[in-house]
């Protein structure tokens, strides 16, 4: 982080902040239509240095992690409803006749990510 007394004064290195998030994101795919969930927001390992004044102890992992979590629970409810490419627009509509039955999903079988469509030639 770079701040300064006003916006003609040069920035200086406040702090610096190294950290690591953990994120579950369950996107799914099927005929045309996508949907997408998070979960399980995590921040750890959060180290905030500064070579301009003395930090005290301070929780980052715990306030970043809420501050996520809450980022996780607005995505979710703006993005609750499926979405369906096939009426947003015509081309998508017919890809999605020549190209039926796509799926991409994690919840097919357990630690694989499951990818298949049929073509229109395909019975």
């Amino acid at each position: 982080m770079r701040c300064a007394s006003n916006d003609t004064a040069p920035k200086e290195l406040a702090a610096v902040m190294n950290t690591g998030i953990h994120l579950v994101a369950n996107f799914t795919w099927d005929d045309f239509v996508y949907w997408i969930e998070l979960s399980d927001p995590k921040v750890m390992g959060t180290v905030v240095t500064s070579p301009v004044v003395q930090l005290d102890y301070h929780n980052w992992d715990m306030e970043l992690s809420s501050v996520v979590r809450g980022m996780v629970d607005q995505f979710n409810l703006r993005f609750a409803t499926p979405v369906d490419l096939k009426q947003k627009a015509t081309i998508v509509h017919f890809v999605a006749g020549l190209i039926r039955a796509t799926l991409l999903s994690p919840f097919i079988s357990d630690e694989f990510v499951f990818a298949g469509f049929k073509m229109i030639t395909d019975h």
